[in-house]
This record gives C-alpha cells, sequence and structure tokens, in this order.
C-alpha cells in the first residue's frame, strides 16, 4: 500500500483539504514542529508544510497525485516536491508521545493509566493516532462539553456517531449513556484504529462500527442522536439524511465548523431548535433538537 508525501510552500490549507478530503486522510506537518492530524487549519504560521496523504483507495493514488498538481493555481498552493512512498514508511506522529489528560465534567481523557484510577470519573484512554481525535482539538473538546452537559438531562438508547476518526466520541456516549452506538466513518484506516480504542475502553459490547460514506451503507433506522464533527460542506448535503435518521425530538451534534459558518448551517437546519452553542478559538459546536 502506498501514500503520498507532499511538500508545499505556504498556502491556504483549508482549500486544500477542502478540495481533496473526499479521497482519503491528510496529515499535516509544519517545519516548526506542529503536526496533528488536519481538520481545517488556521495557524498558517510555517513558510512550507509537509504532507501526508493516504487515499481511501490505493488504486487512485497516481489519479490524485495528478490533481493535486494540476490544481495549484486555482487552490493557492505551490508543491515543492511530490513522492509516492510505502504505508509501512508512514513518519509517526509526534503527538504519540506527548501527554493527553482532559477532565470534562465526570469524564478523563487520557494516555496515562494512573490517570484512569477514580471510579468516580468516566475514564476514557486515548492515544493519539492517524484515526483524528483525542479530545485535544477544539471541534473534538467541544463535542465532549456538550455530551457530557446533554448527559446530564436526556436519555438515549441509540446513537450514530458519523465520522468517527478514533472513536473518541462513540467511546464517550457509550459510557454516558449506556446506550448503542453506531461508529460510521468513510476511512478504514480510521475504523481500524476506532476498534482497538473502543476494544481497550471495554465498550466494543456497545460500539458497532461501520465503514460508510456518509449514511450510504447505513440500515434505515432512527437514532436517539446523532453527532456529525466533520466538515461543512458534507454537513449541508445530508440535511435531509439527518432529519430522516433522527428520531422525534432527537438530538443532533454538529461540530467542524467555524464561527462565520454557524449561521450558514443554522440557516439549513432552520427546522430544528438550537438548543445550544459553544465556542473555542474560532470553532463552533451546535446542539440541535427534531
Amino acid at each position: 500500500m502506498k501514500y503520498l508525501s507532499i511538500l508545499i510552500k505556504e498556502a491556504n490549507l483549508t482549500n486544500f483539504e477542502n478540495a481533496f478530503e473526499e479521497f482519503g486522510t491528510i496529515i499535516v506537518s509544519g517545519l516548526k514542529g506542529f503536526e496533528k492530524p488536519s481538520v481545517n487549519i488556521l495557524d498558517l504560521s510555517f513558510s512550507k508544510w509537509q504532507i501526508q496523504f493516504i487515499p481511501y483507495e490505493f488504486s487512485k493514488i497516481n489519479f490524485i497525485k495528478e490533481l493535486i498538481l494540476a490544481k495549484q493555481t486555482e487552490l493557492g498552493y505551490e508543491v515543492l516536491a511530490i513522492k509516492v512512498k510505502n504505508i509501512n514508511d508512514l513518519p509517526k506522529v509526534n503527538e504519540l508521545n506527548q501527554e493527553i489528560d482532559l477532565q470534562i465534567g465526570n469524564m478523563r481523557i487520557s494516555n496515562k493509566l494512573t490517570k484512569l484510577a477514580n471510579p468516580k470519573n468516566i475514564n476514557i484512554f486515548m492515544e493519539q493516532s492517524l484515526g483524528f481525535g483525542t479530545g485535544k482539538h477544539e471541534t473534538t473538546f467541544l463535542c465532549l462539553q456538550v455530551l457530557n452537559q446533554l448527559a446530564q438531562s436526556a436519555k438515549l438508547k441509540t446513537i450514530l456517531d458519523l465520522g468517527t476518526g478514533s472513536g473518541i466520541l462513540a467511546i464517550a456516549a457509550a459510557k454516558l449513556w449506556q446506550a448503542e452506538v453506531l461508529a460510521v466513518d468513510i476511512d478504514e484506516l480510521a475504523l481500524n484504529t476506532a476498534k482497538q480504542f473502543i476494544k481497550l475502553n471495554q465498550v466494543d459490547n456497545l460500539v458497532t462500527s461501520l465503514c460508510s460514506t456518509g449514511f450510504q451503507n447505513i440500515p434505515q433506522q432512527q437514532f436517539s442522536l446523532i453527532i456529525a464533527n466533520i466538515l461543512l460542506n458534507p454537513l449541508l448535503a445530508m440535511v435531509d439524511d439527518f432529519n430522516t435518521y433522527t428520531a422525534r425530538e432527537g438530538y443532533l451534534i454538529l461540530s467542524g465548523i467555524l464561527n462565520s459558518q454557524s449561521s450558514m448551517l443554522k440557516k439549513a437546519f432552520s427546522k430544528w431548535q438550537v438548543l445550544k452553542e459553544l465556542k473555542e478559538n474560532g470553532w463552533s459546536t451546535l446542539l440541535l433538537q427534531k
């Protein structure tokens, strides 16, 4: 299996991601040591970026390579180097060795088992991985906050985590409600990671994983809660699906959007009641009720 190693000059990475996210997993590294799985990166302080691009379909890697080269002028970036490499040579993410330690209400998230010893907490073991989501990024952190707050008042039976990444939100939901959770992602690599964390957190009896593009492979049913921490355009494209798959008076958590995109999303979901909007460092997360 292969991936693309790409070096580009300072550029609008949001445009890059929006154009190519449908083709694979994007991991971005700045030359000053910044490195994280990418979701609409805002910090553009680096003059060069190293991108590891892991295609969903490895047979399309040369097509993706040519497309990235062809779109340079249109999307405003300059490719300094682009190579096809073996997936076994994929560099390790720097954050793997960094400490993760978050307390959100009575939820404790850490990569150190010694920090997860308090039985009064809802303890979640999580490490940085290629399946995006450790709780440290604003979009994930805000979702965890909304989940924790919602658990104080709502009783839920079935939950869908759409775009599960590392599985952290599915794991949190399963532990908060002891409910059945369907964790869905388009990326098999992310799903394999999510399955490992689901098992490590001992919720594999509650959480089922499924590979699907949006709602395509999800059996027709209605969920008490749908969590979608993805991007604006896919959220807008699936308004009707969210309505179909959410139970009457069910809840919807929408995240992965910038503050400036919030009003557009509210307009698209005008038939839903906005119960809550949390903001952090330019990002917004909405809690809606059908």
